[in-house]
């Protein structure tokens, strides 16, 4: 069945040796999903985003791993499916904006006054209305200004939303944090809905940026973009950046802010707390 559901609608697939197998896999990691929340296996890294008018980090994204006792440091794409598909996706998101504030209120006490934190929302807890409440709470126990906190969201996240996007945007924008729009570019790119939504920051997808160089760079989509978000008091992340001439064409183009591997990969806690401190105003 989920063969078959991943392939498209009014599909069908045989089941084999082969399927059977692969649904073990996924029923034992299913089981070790839920066993990895209560034995803290679950791990917060840090990417920068810096500001190009100074190279200065200004940010980080926080980014979920796993730290699976045999199979080693699992990135997002090989467990949040799963997670997502489960529900887990709830509570491993709510310990991921725990630690993740609690993490930016120790860099905010030891200097780094003015430094924010970008935290995805998944479809599922976008949909709970719960969400907005759970933010709040978290940020105050831990301290943390909810306008140091930008949450990111999808497009297709957001407009997945059953009834009106704009309500469930509006209770988090009342909270104080900012709004941004991730891989923008890629997902339903509504515009006629885009200057509705409390949006602060348009993050453009990598997609983009990497093509930057190529006989099809496509950078007068990114331009565009940069000036739709300026007419509509929007700043804009440039994500994926892994070269300097990636960095030199999204800075001539007029983007705000930028993140990628040119700069730095995730890091933990204490390998981005090294890094903050040699590029941090």
């Amino acid at each position: 069945m989920y063969r078959a559901k991943a392939d498209g609608r009014s599909r069908f697939h045989v089941f084999d040796v082969e399927m059977h197998v692969n649904a073990l896999a996924q029923l034992q990691l299913e089981t070790e999903l839920r066993r990895a929340l209560e034995r803290n296996e679950f791990r917060v890294y840090y990417q920068p985003i810096l500001t190009l008018q100074d190279d200065r980090v200004s940010a980080f994204e926080a980014l979920v791993r796993w730290q699976h006792p045999e199979r080693g440091l699992m990135q997002p794409a090989a467990f949040i499916p799963l997670v997502e598909e489960t529900g887990l996706i709830r509570p491993l998101g709510r310990w991921v904006f725990e630690t993740s504030c609690r993490q930016l209120a120790t860099w905010r006490k030891a200097g780094f006054s003015t430094l924010g934190i970008n935290v995805n929302v998944s479809p599922r807890e976008f949909a709970d209305p719960e969400l907005a409440g759970e933010i709040e709470t978290a940020a105050k126990q831990a301290g943390v200004e909810l306008s140091a906190i930008e949450l990111e969201l999808t497009e297709s996240t957001v407009m997945s939303e059953a009834g009106a996007p704009e309500e469930a945007l509006e209770r988090l924008a009342a909270l104080g944090v900012s709004i941004c729009l991730d891989d923008f570019g890629t997902g339903y790119s509504c515009l006629s809905y885009l200057h509705r939504f409390p949006v602060k920051t348009l993050k453009i997808d990598r997609s983009f940026v990497s093509r930057i160089g190529m006989r099809d760079d496509r950078a007068e989509i990114v331009r565009t973009i940069v000036t739709m978000a300026q007419s509509l008091s929007m700043s804009v992340t440039a994500e994926g950046v892994e070269t300097l001439e990636q960095l030199e064409r999204v800075r001539s183009l007029g983007c705000a802010r930028a993140q990628g591997h040119y700069f730095a990969e995730a890091m933990d806690a204490e390998t981005a707390e090294r890094f903050l401190r040699d590029r941090y105003p």
